[in-house]
């Protein structure tokens, strides 16, 4: 102490200058005056978890369950001008975060300068053995955080385990998978989030609507706070395998977007696999009245897309190089501009499927060009509708349509020019009914009108007359012929 000069300095003192775990000098002058001080505090191999408990006597406010193990050297410095400076290290440190198994360090360094507190790039090991690397900055001034996480291969159990981390988006849907790459999370007074440029593998995410979840072989994510991209999508969902990419865009009208492509799909287990969503339990009363109710996850269901099927099998005919645009509002889906190909010929239209029922209702409306039959081509354009699942379907088809067709060989020495009419066609018991109405069969000399129908033994029987003469036609509808 010097009264003169006002000068106080107090020092940690020890029998022989031994090492002390904890060392504190603190400095002032002009104290009479302008007071100016500072206080500088080292650590020796000093435990970590009795310094938690000092620092709560002394106010500061940690999570009840935070615990902290290990030791640390180095110092800190802080003049009354505000200003921190110092720099720690921590060896063998475990943190435990509340409702969280604890997360190890072996070596982590800390510097407090120009009011920032940095951790620098550590390795954390995790309860399942995994690593990561982590490195965070606090401003203190401006209250902010910015801190990163980076893995080459860390399992989602693991970062969902920390309460902390688990509400990453995306992330928090994985049930499990790993994945690399960097996550960033920046808190500021104003606003809070997540950004991120992930690799995900082996994932498994649970999707409201799906019969099996949804197994993710490889994908890369994007995370911007609540918007997500997934591209270079390999995936499967029970049987169905498919490709492509999904991005969620909040605030848009249809948030969810999608890009599928599958080589070959089998429309029974396209079925089987949406049949949460098709079929819906509902009240005896519901059910009576052909209702049920729109569980929550459909309220929110929202999505523009676009499907590219390879090979379609429906019904025993293979579809291929099917698109289709995707729209699908709560308990309504649309596939507009639908484009395939049976075997040689075009199909064109649009199908609506309604969910707003027990049972899903299905009207198809499109149109068939070049089509083999009879050896010459056949087009045609109706509406198809039904409803139900399975063999339901069937029971319940009905449509209705026009044709044209030519070239057509019905057995007779002479081709047929043209043939156009209307048709319908019902399903009774097990077997289709099929009515035409309006037929117009010319050849190059003649014109033939009439009707024709399904009889109770199958056979198809069509009656056409010309003037005085008659013709009579039988068979299956793959193979007519006069008789």
């Amino acid at each position: 102490l010097n009264l003169v000069a006002q000068q106080l300095e107090l020092q940690s003192n020890s029998p022989g200058n031994a090492p002390l775990p904890l060392w504190v000098r603190f400095r002032a002058n002009d104290y009479l005056s302008q007071p100016r001080w500072a206080v500088t505090v080292s650590w020796n191999q000093f435990p970590l978890a009795p310094l938690m408990e000092l620092a709560r006597h002394m106010g500061a406010q940690f999570p009840p369950k935070l615990k902290l193990s290990g030791s640390m050297d180095g110092a800190i410095g802080y003049s009354g001008q505000g200003s921190f400076q110092g720099e720690l290290a921590f060896h063998d440190t475990a943190v435990t975060i509340p409702d969280s198994p604890p997360v190890r360090f072996d070596q982590a360094h800390m510097v407090v300068d120009h009011g920032h507190v940095r951790l620098s790039p550590a390795v954390v090991h995790t309860a399942d053995q995994d690593e990561a690397q982590i490195q965070a900055d606090y401003a203190m001034d401006e209250e902010t955080l910015d801190l990163s996480i980076s893995a080459e291969a860390m399992k989602v159990a693991s970062l969902r385990a920390q309460a902390a981390l688990a509400a990453v988006p995306l992330l928090e849907q994985v049930r499990s998978g790993q994945w690399s790459g960097q996550l960033h999370y920046r808190a500021t007074p104003a606003k809070t989030g997540w950004t991120g440029r992930l690799q995900l593998g082996d994932a498994e995410i649970a999707v409201p609507g799906l019969a099996d979840p949804l197994q993710i072989a490889s994908a890369r994510a994007q995370i911007d706070g609540a918007r997500i991209v997934l591209d270079r999508l390999e995936a499967k969902a029970g049987k169905v395998a498919f490709t492509g990419d999904y991005r969620y865009e909040p605030g848009a009208a249809r948030p969810h977007r999608l890009r599928l492509r599958a080589a070959e799909v089998d429309a029974a287990d396209l079925e089987a696999e949406f049949m949460p969503t098709l079929s819906r339990n509902a009240s005896l009363i519901a059910r009576a009245l052909g209702r049920a109710p729109v569980p929550g996850w459909l309220t929110g269901r929202a999505v523009d897309g676009t499907v590219q099927i390879g090979d379609l099998l429906l019904a025993g005919c293979h579809l291929e190089n099917l698109r289709a645009h995707v729209l699908w509002d709560v308990a309504r889906v649309d596939f507009d501009g639908i484009q395939a190909r049976l075997d040689r010929a075009a199909i064109t239209g649009k199908l609506a499927v309604s969910l707003r029922t027990a049972r899903p209702s299905y009207k198809l409306t499109a149109k068939v060009k070049g089509l083999d039959w009879q050896a010459g081509k056949l087009d045609a354009d109706g509406t198809l509708e039904t409803s139900g699942t399975g063999r339901q379907l069937l029971a319940n088809l009905k449509a209705d349509g026009t044709f044209t067709g030519t070239a057509l060989d019905f057995g007779t020495l002479e081709a047929w020019r043209s043939i156009s009419g209307s048709y319908t066609l019902a399903w009774l018991g097990t077997s289709p009914r099929l009515r035409f109405t309006g037929l117009n069969l010319r050849t190059e000399d003649e014109t033939y009108t009439g009707r024709g129908a399904t009889q109770d033994d199958g056979r198809l029987v069509i009656l056409l007359s010309s003037g005085t003469k008659e013709m009579r036609m039988s068979g299956t509808l793959a193979k007519l012929k006069v008789e």
